[in-house]
C-alpha cells in the first residue's frame, strides 16, 4: 500500500516540477543555455527502470507460490516414500533369513526324524519277515518227527493184536496180557489222537505265517513305495522353499535399501527447492539497485542544480550510474535465470530419475511378490505329501496292528503245540511202564510166556524210538516258541507309530507358520507395489507440470534485453571523460548482496570497468561438475 502511494506521489511530485521547470524557462529565458533537451528520456528510464523493478518483484513472488506449491508436492512425496520404506523394512523383517532359517531347519529335523522312523521300522519289517521264514520252515520241519510217531502207533496196533493172540493161547494166564494189550491200544489211540492235532496246528501255523508274511510284505512295500517317496517329495519342495527364501531375502534387502535411498533422495530434492529463495533475493537485489540509480536520476532531474555547470556533471554522473546500473543488474539477472532455469531443469530431471527408481522397486516388489505366489504351490505340495503321508501312516497302523493280532495268534496256536510236548513226555512214560509191565508179566508166565516176551521186548524198544521222535518234536515246538517271542518283539512297532503321528502334527504347525509367513509377506509387497506405482505416477505428473521456470527465462530475457537498450542509450550520451559508477554507490550496492555469486559478478564489473564507456563483461556459467550423488544417471541436484 505504500509503495503504491509513493509511486503516485512521486508521479505527482515529477509532473510538478516539470511544469515548474518549464514555467523557470518561459519567465528566465537565458537559463535555456543549462536546459538538458533529453530530460525526456531521463525520465522515460526512470519510468522504465520502476517499471522493471515491479515487474521483477511480481515475477519474484508469483514463482514463489509456483515453488510452494511443488514444495508442498514433494513434502508429501517425501512422507509416502517413507511409508514405502517402513513396508520394505517391514517385507525384509518378515523374510529374515534367521527366522526362515530357523523354521526350516525344524521342518528338516522332523523329516529326518521321521526318516529314522522308517529305516528303523524298515529294518524290522526284514527281520520280521526273516523270523516269519524261518517260522515257516519249522512248522514244516515238525511233520518228520511227526510221521516217525506214525510208525510208532502202526507199531502198538500190532503188538496189540499180536499180546491178544498170545494171551488167548495162554488161557487164564494170559488174562494180564489182554489188560496190557488193551493198553497198548489206547495208547496207539492217543497218540494218533494227539499227534493228528499236532498237525492241524502245524498246518494252521504254516498257513497263519504266510498270510502274515504277506502282510508285512504289504507294509513293507508301503512305506518304501509310498511314504518314502512322500517324505522324498516333501524334502524337494522344503529344497525349494530354501532356495526360494534366499532369493526372496536377498531381493526384500535390496527393495528396502533402494526404497531408504529414495527417501533420502527425495529429501535432498525437497532441500534444493529452496534455490528459489535465492533467486527472489536476487531478483530483489536487482529491484533495489534499479530503483536506487532511477531515484538518483529522478533527484538530479528534479533539482535546481541541474541548471549550472555543476548540476550538468552531476547529471552526467547519474547517466553514469544508470549504464552501469543497468549493464551491472543485466549481469545479475542472466545469472540469476540461468541457475533459475538449470536448477529447475535438475529438479524436473530428478524427480524422473526418482520416478524411475521407483518403478524399478515396485517392479522388484511385483516379482518378488510372483516367487512368493509360487512359493504357495510349494506349500500346497507340502500339504498334499503330508496328508497322504498321514493317510498312508494310518494305514500302515492298521496293518501293524492287524500284524500284532495276527503274532496274538500265533502265539496262542504255539501255546497249544506247546502243551503237546506235555502229553508226549506223558505218552513217553506210558509206553515205558507198559513195557516194564509186559517183561514182568512175561518172566511170572514162563515158558509159555516166551512169546510174549519177546512182545515185551517190542515195546521196550519202542519206548526207546518214542523217546527219540518226542525229542525231535520237543526240540522243533520250542524253535516256534522262540521264533514267536522274537515276532512279539518286532511289533514294538505299534508304540512308534504314536510318535510318527507327533512329528507330522509338527510338521503340519510348522507348514503353517510357514505359509503365514509367506501371506505376509504377499501383502506387504502388494502394498509396496500398489505404493510405488501411485508415487511414481504423481512424481512424474509433478514433473511434467514444472514449467514456470520457461516463462521466468522470458521474462528474465524481456527484462536483460530493457537493460541492454537502457544501458545503450545512456553510454551514447555519455561524454568521453564521463565519470564511472561512484564507489559510494558501488559499495553500498555490494553490501546488499547475501550470495557469493552476486560478489563475484560485482566485483568481476568493479575490476573490469575503467569508465562508463567500458563493457561489463558477462559472467561465464560454468556447468556444475558431475558427481556422484546417488540418484544414478538421470539425477542431477542444484
Amino acid at each position: 500500500m505504500m509503495s503504491s502511494t509513493s509511486r503516485i506521489l512521486g508521479k505527482l511530485r515529477r509532473i510538478t516540477l516539470k511544469r515548474e521547470r518549464a514555467s523557470i524557462t518561459e519567465s528566465n529565458k537565458p537559463l535555456d543555455y543549462h536546459a538538458d533537451e533529453n530530460s525526456g528520456q531521463y525520465r522515460e528510464w526512470t519510468d522504465r527502470m520502476e517499471a522493471l523493478g515491479r515487474d521483477l518483484y511480481v515475477l519474484a513472488v508469483s514463482t514463489e507460490q509456483e515453488f510452494l506449491s511443488a514444495g508442498e508436492k514433494l513434502n508429501d512425496f517425501y512422507v509416502r516414500s517413507m511409508d514405502i520404506s517402513k513396508t520394505s523394512a517391514s517385507v525384509l523383517d518378515a523374510l529374515s533369513p534367521e527366522k526362515l532359517e530357523a523354521i526350516t531347519n525344524r521342518f528338516q529335523d522332523l523329516l529326518d526324524r521321521i526318516g529314522n522312523y522308517l529305516g528303523k521300522s524298515e529294518i524290522e519289517f526284514d527281520e520280521s519277515t526273516k523270523v516269519l521264514n524261518d517260522l515257516f520252515a519249522v512248522a514244516g520241519k515238525i511233520r518228520k518227527p511227526i510221521a516217525g510217531f506214525k510208525k510208532i502207533v502202526k507199531t502198538l496196533e500190532i503188538l496189540s493184536i499180536s499180546t491178544k493172540i498170545e494171551s488167548a493161547q495162554l488161557g487164564r494166564e494170559g488174562e494180564d496180557f489182554v489188560t496190557i494189550a488193551d493198553d497198548v491200544e489206547k495208547l496207539s489211540v492217543l497218540i494218533g489222537s494227539s499227534f493228528a492235532d499236532i498237525l492241524a496246528r502245524a498246518d494252521s501255523l504254516s498257513s497263519s505265517v504266510e498270510q502274515t508274511l504277506s502282510k508285512v510284505a504289504g507294509l513293507r512295500a508301503k512305506q518304501k513305495d509310498k511314504v518314502q517317496s512322500i517324505l522324498d517329495a516333501t524334502r524337494s519342495s522344503l529344497d525349494s522353499i530354501k532356495r526360494k527364501n534366499e532369493s526372496s531375502t536377498a531381493t526384500a534387502g535390496r527393495i528396502s535399501a533402494d526404497s531408504d535411498e529414495i527417501t533420502g533422495q527425495i529429501g535432498e530434492v525437497v532441500s534444493s527447492v529452496q534455490f528459489h529463495d535465492i533467486t527472489r533475493q536476487q531478483v530483489e537485489h536487482v529491484k533495489e539497485a534499479l530503483e536506487q540509480a532511477g531515484a538518483r536520476l529522478a533527484g538530479k532531474l528534479d533539482s535546481r542544480e541541474t541548471l549550472t555547470p555543476e548540476g550538468t556533471n552531476g547529471l552526467e554522473a547519474a547517466i553514469a550510474d544508470i549504464h552501469a546500473v543497468c549493464e551491472l543488474q543485466k549481469a545479475q539477472l542472466i545469472d540469476s535465470g540461468e541457475k533459475f532455469y538449470r536448477a529447475a531443469e535438475n529438479i524436473i530431471g530428478n524427480l524422473k530419475g526418482i520416478a524411475g527408481n521407483i518403478m524399478k522397486i515396485y517392479m522388484d516388489a511385483e516379482g518378488l511378490a510372483g516367487a512368493e505366489g509360487k512359493a504357495s504351490s510349494s506349500f500346497s505340495a507340502i500339504e498334499r505329501n503330508l496328508s497322504s503321508a498321514v493317510s498312508h501312516f494310518n494305514e500302515i497302523r492298521g496293518g501293524i496292528f492287524g500284524l500284532a493280532t495276527a503274532m496274538g495268534e500265533l502265539t496262542g496256536t504255539v501255546g497249544e503245540m506247546s502243551r503237546f510236548v506235555e502229553d508226549i513226555e506223558e505218552i513217553g512214560a506210558e509206553i515205558e511202564l507198559i513195557a516194564v509191565n509186559a517183561r514182568i508179566k512175561a518172566a511170572h508166565t514162563g515158558a509159555e510166556g516166551a512169546p510174549l516176551g519177546v512182545i515185551a521186548e517190542a515195546i521196550q524198544r519202542l519206548s526207546a524210538d518214542a523217546r527219540v521222535q518226542k525229542t525231535a518234536v520237543s526240540e522243533e515246538l520250542k524253535r516256534i516258541m522262540e521264533s514267536v517271542d522274537l515276532l512279539r518283539k518286532n511289533t514294538g512297532a505299534t508304540d512308534q507309530m504314536s510318535q510318527t503321528d507327533n512329528l507330522l502334527d509338527e510338521l503340519a504347525l510348522l507348514l503353517h507358520e510357514l505359509r503365514d509367513v509367506n501371506e505376509n509377506a504377499l501383502s506387504l509387497l502388494s502394498e509396496v507395489e500398489q505404493q510405488g506405482k501411485r508415487l511414481a505416477s504423481d512424481i512424474e505428473d509433478t514433473a511434467a507440470r514444472i514449467t514456470v521456470h520457461h516463462e521466468f527465462m522470458k521474462k528474465i530475457e524481456r527484462a536483460t534485453a530493457d537493460l541492454g537498450s537502457i544501458a545503450a542509450t545512456s553510454k551514447k550520451l555519455l561524454s568521453g571523460n564521463g565519470k564511472s559508477l561512484e564507489p559510494g554507490m558501488l559499495r553500498h550496492l555490494e553490501k546488499n548482496y547475501t550470495m557469493h555469486s552476486e560478489r563475484h559478478i560485482h566485483r568481476s564489473f568493479a575490476q573490469s570497468n575503467g569508465g562508463p564507456n567500458q563493457p561489463l563483461p558477462l559472467p561465464v556459467i560454468k556447468p556444475a561438475a558431475k558427481t556422484d550423488d546417488g540418484f544414478g544417471d538421470n539425477v542431477e541436484l542444484f
